[in-house]
């Protein structure tokens, strides 16, 4: 049903508005998506946008699959921060918004931008790391 209404909305060129609970079918069909929240937008844009730059957590759990873990900012380095975790953990990621070291953060891990290791040196070189607040 997905690829006939994408179909039809190709063949038509008109604009469709779809109002759905499943983030699959949103993030799919849509070139333009609202994620509202108790009635209000949380954040318009496209499914890029909401996937990659989300604004807000619970945008951030709408968007996709996402493990998330209170932490606290232990380093800075240009765009990326470096966290930890209550059980020891380092989290390396693109810093959104302002952070200092010590702050508590949120961090947000996408199962497909993870990269495990014992140390440092075996992780694979700064590439797109996943954002943290």
């Amino acid at each position: 049903m997905k690829i006939e209404l994408k179909q039809l909305q190709a063949a038509f060129g008109t604009t469709f508005v779809y109002i759905t609970h499943d983030q699959s079918e949103a993030l799919v069909l849509s070139d333009h998506v609202g994620v509202m929240n108790r009635g209000r937008f949380e954040q318009p844009g496209t499914p890029q946008e909401l996937y990659y730059a989300p604004a807000t957590p619970f945008v951030q759990a709408s968007s996709a699959p996402t493990t998330g873990w209170a932490a606290s900012c232990t380093a800075l380095d240009g765009e990326y921060a470096e966290v930890e975790t209550p059980r020891g953990w380092k989290i390396r990621g693109r810093r959104h918004g302002s952070l200092t070291v010590g702050a508590g953060v949120e961090a947000f891990i996408r199962p497909e931008a993870t990269a495990l290791g014992r140390s440092t040196a075996e992780l694979p070189p700064a590439r797109r790391y996943t954002r943290v607040r």
